[in-house]
């Protein structure tokens, strides 16, 4: 009896668990920037043809352009696109 005298007070405090990592994701570095008449862009490095389906710009409010690729499979945490190049307009940097 008294080991499990010994143990009960050790069952009773809380266990620590291990906390599950992120999915490791490359961070963005530009490849090339170079300056138009009207904006600043920086393109990023491109996921290969084969893995791509297609295109598409799109427009926020403040004026910045970003083109990303469509790909045809899921990234690791879900998604299916990927940054190609960022337009940001003079008038704003």
């Amino acid at each position: 009896m008294t080991n499990l005298e010994e143990i009960r007070p050790l069952l009773r405090q809380p266990v620590e668990t291990k906390k599950r990592k992120k999915a490791a994701v490359k961070k963005r570095r530009v490849v090339k920037r170079e300056e138009t008449k009207n904006f600043v862009v920086e393109d990023y490095r491109n996921p290969p043809k084969k893995d791509i389906k297609g295109y598409r710009s799109i427009k926020q409010p403040d004026g910045t352009v970003v083109t990303v690729a469509i790909m045809k499979k899921a990234g690791p945490r879900g998604g299916k696109t990927r940054v190609t190049s960022v337009k940001k307009p003079k008038r704003k940097t």
